[in-house]
């Protein structure tokens, strides 16, 4: 509720927790900014840059990472660990 009286909008959050290995998300984009909320274990993410390059990011509980919308992303489970969670926060257009 904070965050949406913040701006003055609604906003959409999703939850994952996935298992040991497991693909979390798909390449994929959103047409909104999303930002990811890293709550427990770790996860694997890949970003492309430019629509060029791909670029991995690792998160850990506590981390935070902003995808600008129609920039593709997936994500998944990393090594060594029996699950991971994180959260999304859809952010609408300003």
């Amino acid at each position: 509720e904070s965050i949406e009286m913040s701006l003055s909008r609604e906003v959409g959050i999703n939850v994952y927790h996935s298992g040991p290995s497991a693909v979390a998300l798909n390449r994929h984009y959103d047409s909104y900014d999303v930002l990811v909320l890293q709550i427990d274990g770790e996860k694997e993410w890949e970003v492309c840059i430019d629509n060029i390059e791909w670029t991995n990011i690792t998160m850990i509980p506590g981390d935070v990472l902003y995808i600008p919308k129609g920039i593709e992303h997936a994500a998944t489970t990393a090594a060594g660990f029996d699950s991971t969670t994180h959260a999304t926060i859809g952010l609408p257009d300003l």
